[in-house]
């Protein structure tokens, strides 16, 4: 006897996501080291925020967007004490074109990698990469490290499409309920 299909059935694995880190990878040295400090924002308000957003980066993370389909986790530590809509407002203001669908937890004490595996539990996840320039970040074959200095390049993008667009990953280990 045939055991019965589980109901609901599961989800198909369909989403592609992006954990996204905001310092080191849509920022750099490199960047801010150009911009104006006497630049008239309101301290702490969104232009002032989005003001350290290299629209360049920003570009970079479009193009990877538009190639695989994928879609935006922001991971970063701007997501403390905010809302996904606001960090969407940030991104937008910017010249961002793509889609973010949520942020990560922030677990005291906890490495990023940690929050990003507590994200994933139980999604339909087909594929992920992470762009972060600080190791904790780390998920062996998922893991992008940015250099501070110079934040996304050309060639991080052209490796993040190959893991998006890679058979379905090794993230099921991660999601599956246990």
């Amino acid at each position: 006897m045939k055991a019965p299909e589980p109901w609901p059935p599961p989800p198909p694995l369909q989403l592609k996501v992006v954990f996204l880190d905001f310092d080191g990878v849509l920022n750099s040295a490199e960047y801010t080291s150009t911009l104006n400090p006497d630049a008239l924002y309101p301290k702490l308000s969104t232009e002032w925020w989005a003001h350290g957003l290299d629209p360049k980066a920003i570009e970079r993370l479009n193009v990877l967007l538009e190639r695989t389909g994928a879609k935006v986790v922001v991971s970063s530590s701007w997501r403390i004490n905010t809302t996904v809509e606001w960090l969407r407002e940030v991104l937008e203001s910017r010249g961002f074109r793509g889609k973010v669908i949520g942020m990560t937890e922030h677990y005291s004490g906890a490495a990023r990698c940690e929050e990003i595996s507590a994200w994933l539990q139980g999604r339909p996840v087909k594929s992920f990469v992470i762009f972060d320039d600080d190791e904790d970040a780390s998920i062996e074959g998922h893991f992008i490290r940015t250099d501070f200095e110079v934040g996304l390049t050309p060639e991080h993008v052209d490796q993040a499409v190959a893991i998006l667009d890679a058979s379905p990953s090794s993230a099921s280990h991660l999601t599956s309920p246990d």
